[in-house]
């Protein structure tokens, strides 16, 4: 059976980076009907920051992907967090103007909003780890 202590920690990682990234970019999916339907909320508005959150995490996540799965002795996954970063950065931001513009139709969601919990967190969580790591293994470290 197939299971996690089949991989190194490091793909393990790169793993669990794919699948937040995909529930990243699932939750901003979903909340697209909620900006349809919920008074106060505009979609259309909020579209381009929805595309750039969820355009920039698939890109993420396919390429984490692609590299856990190639047949070769090292990987380089903090080459991926560092080409993807700066980008991951600007989705959060994204993220965040999303976010506010829930709170402000929904002021009663404060702190426990789809966007805050689920995409706001996690993406600022993931840049924060990944701008550490790329740092401490830049080259000439």
């Amino acid at each position: 059976m197939l299971d996690r202590s089949r991989f190194d920690s490091e793909t393990l990682a790169a793993m669990d980076d794919i699948a937040r990234l995909l529930h990243i970019k699932t939750a901003v999916s979903e909340m697209n009907e909620a900006f349809k339907n919920a008074e106060g909320l505009d979609a259309r508005r909020s579209k381009p920051s929805a595309k750039r959150v969820m355009k920039t995490a698939r890109a993420a996540a396919e390429e984490l992907l692609k590299e856990a799965f190639v047949r070769k002795s090292s990987r380089d996954f903090r080459e991926i967090q560092r080409r993807h970063l700066r980008d991951l950065e600007a989705a959060l931001e994204s993220a965040a103007l999303l976010s506010r513009q829930e709170y402000a139709a929904i002021p009663e969601l404060s702190g426990k909003g789809i966007l805050d919990l689920y995409v706001v967190r996690p993406l600022q969580e993931m840049t924060e780890r990944w701008k550490v790591a790329t740092r401490d293994k830049s080259p000439g470290k």
